[in-house]
């Protein structure tokens, strides 16, 4: 499950920090002029699914606390994938809030020590 997060994770900053325009719920896939993003792209994306589906399976069979049948099954793996995809994104959140506090804050460093203009 943590490789499904990281594979998630690398394509959703790459979506954010390389794409233009910037894409945050959404995964761009499509890179016209960089092939060699592209196909790492969709072979993190492959590898997200592949490994998110096969964690959620092997977890979901392993856990004594799930009730047996088809439709808890599938509930579960769903709702894995999707707590999954949701934690890379709380990831990218975080680092992008991270990022825009540091650019804040070194503008307000240059404004006050070096008298650059805040704006």
């Amino acid at each position: 499950m943590m490789a499904a997060c990281v594979c998630f994770f690398s394509i959703s900053a790459l979506s954010w920090f390389v794409a233009t325009p910037r894409k945050f719920w959404s995964m761009k896939l499509t890179y016209e002029d960089d092939k060699f993003t592209q196909a790492n792209v969709r072979f993190g994306w492959i590898l997200a699914w592949i490994f998110s589906i096969a964690g959620a399976i092997m977890t979901g069979c392993s856990d004594p606390r799930i009730p047996s049948g088809f439709g808890w099954a599938l509930g579960y793996i769903v709702s894995t994938v999707a707590f999954v995809w949701l934690l890379a994104k709380a990831i990218l959140l975080l680092c992008i809030i991270l990022q825009y506090a540091w650019s804040g804050l070194v503008r307000v460093w240059n404004w006050i020590f070096h008298d650059k203009a805040l704006f």
